[in-house]
């Protein structure tokens, strides 16, 4: 059923007149749903009009002139149609109704057995089943989008750091090597030593990038402890800025799925806060919150207009659909509150399991 209640779209494709009243009755003896009911009285119509119009369900009569339910069935999902349908039939047929539901088949009712309240409670479920399809597909995709967006970042970040780096060392061992060959062992030992301060930030370069994947420290020492290191670095780097860490919960109450994720939502939380905030004082608790566990990065910069910020791609760039899905991906819920001039606070939300 629609959360708006508006009129749900109704195809039914019977090839007898009689029966269609029968069915448009019990829709209309129903009492929990509105409906828009379309007939179509052949099986070619009936495909025109799926493919060609939006129904929320369709009710299918199993016998169609010389087609059946199930040809019709496998055309439109070949198709990539993912409509529910739920079969009617004169005549009950174990194997038909098993092989029609493992084609994904919504349900399969006799219409001398159909009330109206059947047929409401078969076609809820068949629109509350199809609506929960369309959201696990939408959220693997998203799943898939940020797999790819995370590869990018990586391949670019191994691009434009080691991948520079180890060509020139390559370059510069060759001609110590030349060198030495030559008798010119000075020389060779003078380059040798300019090796050591590359080598430092190949291997700082190194460090941040696989700290960026997965820090150690979580698997290590935990969440709270890497928050509290994230905490301390960033102050490093930005020591006008005042970062404090409240934590009020203990290490174990912080289901494992959600520790990597409350990570990333403070680094990408920080790092805008330091490249556009101009904030002086920046919190950071994590906290239970009555049934949930509470995230939230607070600071008391500029802030931003949300409204013109997520109707553009800005909110990409800050990271702010990046963090909304990887709280919602693990079950969780998220908000920004932001007023230009008073500050930026992002909290995520978790139900805390039994």
């Amino acid at each position: 059923m629609r959360e708006d209640n508006s009129h749900l779209r109704i195809i039914i494709i019977e090839d007898d007149e009689d029966d269609f009243f029968c069915i448009h009755n019990l829709l209309s003896e129903m009492t929990q749903m509105k409906f828009m009911p379309v007939w179509v009285s052949s099986y070619d119509t009936g495909l025109n009009a799926i493919f060609n119009n939006s129904f929320d369900v369709c009710l299918l009569d199993y016998r169609l002139g010389e087609h059946d339910g199930l040809e019709f069935l496998h055309e439109v999902r070949a198709k990539g149609c993912k409509i529910p349908i739920i079969f009617l039939t004169g005549a009950g047929n174990y194997e038909i109704d098993l092989q029609a539901m493992s084609m994904g088949a919504a349900d399969y009712l006799l219409k001398n057995e159909i009330s109206a309240s059947i047929l409401e409670r078969s076609i809820r479920y068949a629109v509350t089943i199809s609506k929960s399809n369309n959201e696990l597909r939408s959220l693997s995709s998203k799943l898939l989008t940020i797999q790819e967006e995370e590869r990018k970042r990586l391949a670019a970040e191994l691009h434009d750091s080691i991948g520079q780096t180890l060509p020139a060392m390559k370059f510069r061992i060759e001609m110590v090597l030349k060198l030495r060959d030559e008798g010119d062992c000075s020389t060779a030992l003078n380059h040798l030593e300019q090796f050591v301060p590359i080598l430092q930030r190949s291997i700082e370069e190194t460090r941040n990038i696989y700290m960026g994947l997965r820090p150690p420290m979580l698997d290590n020492v935990g969440l709270l402890a890497t928050l509290e290191w994230l905490r301390q670095e960033c102050m490093k780097l930005y020591p006008e800025r005042h970062i404090e860490l409240e934590a009020g919960l203990a290490e174990e109450e912080v289901p494992e799925s959600l520790k990597v994720n409350i990570f990333r939502i403070a680094q990408e939380a920080l790092n805008n806060i330091a490249k556009h905030s101009k904030a002086e004082w920046v919190d950071i608790s994590l906290l239970k919150n009555g049934g949930e566990i509470e995230f939230v990065v607070s600071d008391d910069g500029v802030g931003m207009n949300l409204d013109l910020i997520l109707q553009t791609s800005a909110a990409k760039s800050l990271g702010l659909i990046s963090m909304r899905e990887r709280t919602e991906l693990t079950g969780g819920s998220f908000s920004i509150e932001s007023v230009p001039g008073e500050g930026t606070t992002i909290r995520a939300c978790w139900p805390i399991e039994g």
